[in-house]
């Protein structure tokens, strides 16, 4: 139980850097190809709120959801689970909040 819940805070650390590395050099990016500095932040903030609202989604629909989705993977003969649903959506929540904050934050300190 300690190594996959040491496995979990390991991807969602991942995904935090990740997400703070593309939230803010997605701000970077659209400046360089001549955004406005507000413009390069909508974008990159909404972007990443794309990606939190749609793991947040599927990440509660998966926990309501979950015997329904264990039998049609057992169908189907796959080898993933509601579990293995919920940590990927999790993964990629915290991966749209992070760039969420990311792209905040550098729209910040480039004075927008």
């Amino acid at each position: 139980m300690a190594n996959d819940a040491d496995r979990n805070l390991a991807d969602l650390a991942r995904a935090a850097l990740l997400g703070a590395v593309v939230g803010g050099g997605l701000v970077i990016v659209f400046i360089i190809a001549g955004w406005s500095r507000g413009d390069a932040s909508d974008v990159a903030f909404s972007l990443s709120a794309l990606v939190f609202g749609f793991g947040l989604t599927v990440w509660a629909s998966t926990v309501l959801l979950s015997e329904s989705l264990a039998g049609m993977h057992t169908t189907l003969d796959r080898e993933w689970s509601a579990a293995d649903t919920r940590r990927a959506m999790a993964v990629l929540t915290v991966l749209g909040a992070a760039g969420m904050v990311s792209a905040s934050i550098m729209t910040i300190l480039l004075g927008g």
